[in-house]
Order: structure tokens, then sequence, then C-alpha cells
């Protein structure tokens, strides 16, 4: 589970919503239907990377709305970036 699926799971969805443009809520409500970041770019006919600055800048505007959350949320980046140097090492 995502980080972000676990703020939604945790917080008010309403509160979360409004803190979020209609394009960052689509892609947020898509990875919490369990798409992965390609999935998402092809159904909504972006390109991967407007998907992930997409991801990045809701997580921004959540933790400004609630940085209760950044323990969350820093989390998964810092798993996320682990995982990323180590398949450049590979």
């Amino acid at each position: 589970m995502d980080a972000v699926d676990h703020i939604i799971a945790r917080e008010n969805l309403a509160e979360i919503a409004a803190t979020l443009t209609g394009p960052e809520l689509f892609v947020v409500f898509l990875k919490t239907q369990g798409m992965n970041g390609a999935q998402i770019a092809e159904h909504m006919g972006v390109h991967p990377s407007t998907v992930s600055r997409r991801l990045s800048a809701a997580r921004r505007r959540i933790l400004q709305a609630m940085p209760e959350l950044a323990p969350a949320v820093d989390g998964r980046s810092r798993q996320r970036a682990a995982k990323h140097r180590s398949r450049k090492e590979t």
C-alpha cells in the first residue's frame, strides 16, 4: 500500500480533496485503485513523468495542509529513493 493510500484510509477524504487540483486528485484516485504510474499515464493519455509530477505535487499539497502526515509520506519517499539507488548500482 502506497503512502497516499494510507493517507486516504486514515484521513477525511473531503479535506484531502480540497487541497488538490483536479488532475492531482484524479491521479491520486487512480493510484488508490491499484494502478501504477504507467497505467495511469496510459489511461489519462499523458506521459508517465506527468503522473509522477502530479503525485509529487499532491503529496506536497497534502503535507502543507496536514503536516502531521509527514512521517508516513516521508518514510515512503525514503524507501522509494533507496530502491531507486539500488537499481542504479546493479
